[in-house]
């Protein structure tokens, strides 16, 4: 999945109709060069306040995957917490997490080019920050205890 994103970014970057930070551990050092060399920013291994900087400031937050297999929504949790609009990989469990907050895609190069373009719009951005915020509330610890004490309540009931 990194290829097809450096891939489609490189021309993006170079015409400067968006930028690419890539944050978070960095497993493969010649990902780290063919990024800097299309011209993202790489913030390889930062701490927990540097990535969360990161995060709130993105514009859009990538959460591509080929697989479920090893992943967490992890960065997906923390786009949604922050509000941010997200494009996320119709994978695992992802669609379920994100429900309207991300614009869903596979891995198609095509689908990835159409969905940037589609996004490079600030109102279509904006309706999926509020998505994200409206997601955030669903997914807040008080919205799970309460699905949590009604869910309790209804099973003590059906005894």
């Amino acid at each position: 999945m990194t290829s097809l994103v450096l891939d489609t970014f490189g021309p993006l970057i170079a015409t400067g109709r968006w930028r690419l930070i890539l944050a978070g551990r960095v497993a493969d050092r010649d990902v780290v060069a063919r990024a800097e060399a299309i011209g993202a920013t790489v913030i390889a291994s930062p701490c927990h306040l540097r990535y969360e900087q990161a995060v709130a400031a993105a514009d859009l937050v990538l959460v591509l995957r080929l697989t479920s297999v090893g992943e967490t929504n992890g960065p997906l949790l923390d786009a949604i917490g922050h509000h941010r609009a997200v494009l996320a990989s119709s994978i695992g469990s992802i669609p379920e997490t994100a429900g309207s907050a991300a614009r869903l895609i596979t891995s198609s190069p095509l689908e990835l080019n159409a969905a940037l373009a589609d996004l490079e719009s600030e109102p279509t951005r904006r309706a999926l920050e509020l998505e994200s915020a409206a997601r955030a509330s669903a997914l807040s610890w008080t919205a799970s205890a309460q699905a949590h004490a009604a869910l309790f309540s209804q099973l003590a009931l059906q005894r």
